[in-house]
């Protein structure tokens, strides 16, 4: 009984240390500085911006699944420059059209 019971203590407790590192590395990785485009807000945007980069991806496509985190990447980087350097994406599977 004590060796079940300490099977099912630590593993409640890892359990909890999960939840709660998840929750730190939500944090952290919330913020996306990469802007998502549509046809409801694509030429307001790039009309709204002096430089703006967009990227039109297919989430089947390999090369642009490798391309997302380093483009995340870039653009946090370049959020911070003066002016900014705006970096966006369109889903290009998307059936409206922009």
């Amino acid at each position: 009984m004590a060796s079940s019971s300490r099977i099912l203590l630590c593993f409640s407790l890892f359990i909890i240390a999960l939840c709660f590192s998840k929750n730190l590395f939500d944090d952290t990785e919330s913020k996306e500085f990469v802007l998502t485009l549509d046809s409801s807000n694509f030429s307001d945007t790039v009309s709204k911006h002096d430089f703006i980069v967009v990227e039109f991806y297919a989430l089947w496509c390999r090369h642009c699944r490798t391309l997302a985190p380093e483009y995340e990447k870039a653009a946090s980087i370049l959020s911070s420059n003066d002016p900014p350097v705006i970096l966006a994406k369109v889903d290009a599977n998307d059936q409206a059209k922009v």
